[in-house]
């Protein structure tokens, strides 16, 4: 379930938030992509098992991003917890 999508200051990419709902037998998590929007590329750059919601997320600059105190390059870096899957 997309939740929001918070855009870069420069237009040029956009975080995509998702809650995932395990189902009966695992807890929810939450993923973050960042899409490209010329060319509608999508990376995975977070994800996080036992988490309903991030407590927090900023755009740091145009290729840096903040999720909760984890800094990412959204080109190279991508933050997992444990994955259940």
């Amino acid at each position: 379930l997309l939740t929001r999508s918070i855009p870069s200051s420069d237009g040029a990419y956009k975080m995509n938030v998702y809650r995932n709902d395990g189902g009966a037998t695992v807890d929810w998590s939450t993923t973050i992509s960042v899409v490209e929007i010329a060319t509608g590329h999508e990376r995975n750059v977070y994800f996080h098992y036992h988490e309903y919601e991030p407590n927090s997320i900023s755009w740091l600059d145009d290729e840096h991003v903040q999720i909760n105190d984890i800094t990412l390059n959204i080109h190279t870096e991508y933050y997992e917890s444990f994955d259940y899957r």
